[in-house]
């Protein structure tokens, strides 16, 4: 299990959050998407201390919905994803999600969304077109509508504003 991608990844972000400290950089916030997202907030989660905050777009583990469904494994897996997170200590993060994602929504992300200390952007009634060629609607924060749509709500500006 600890030489699925997701975990390798998370051991990668965690050592070049180790090198940044040692430089002195001491305000570290991730963003991500998809299974970037879904390390970001794992690794927040582990260590409350060294990450300031975590934006994350679209954060997905494993499989589409369509295959946790049809495949239990997948969705055992994307279950042990979630169990790793230690929920109590997720503070600022800022999660984008939608509900024409194939692999999460805001529905399959309740356990995210239900937390006050999260705050969840729901973008489901933003009207953004998902295009194949940005992944469909899990690439939509890829598309100009979003940057527009960002622009002018100032989410992820406000999101970094308040945490220093």
């Amino acid at each position: 299990m600890k030489q699925q991608k997701q975990f390798v990844k998370q051991k990668i972000i965690e050592e070049k959050i180790d090198s940044f400290k040692s430089q002195g950089f001491n305000k570290i916030v991730l963003a991500g998407h998809s299974a970037g997202a879904w390390a970001s907030i794992t690794l927040k989660s582990k260590f409350p201390k060294k990450i300031n905050g975590v934006i994350a777009f679209n954060p997905t583990f494993a499989g589409t919905k369509k295959n946790r469904n049809d495949n239990h494994w997948w969705e055992g897996i994307r279950k042990y994803g979630i169990n790793l997170m230690e929920l109590d200590n997720l503070e600022n993060i800022l999660v984008f999600s939608h509900n024409k994602d194939r692999w999460e929504t805001p529905k399959t992300l309740s356990f995210l969304s239900s937390l006050k200390t999260v705050k969840f952007i729901d973008l489901s009634d933003l009207g953004c077109e998902g295009k194949v060629t940005v992944n469909g609607y899990h690439g939509i924060i890829k598309t100009k509508c979003f940057v527009e749509h960002d622009s002018k709500n100032k989410d992820i500006m406000n999101y970094l504003e308040g945490l220093f």
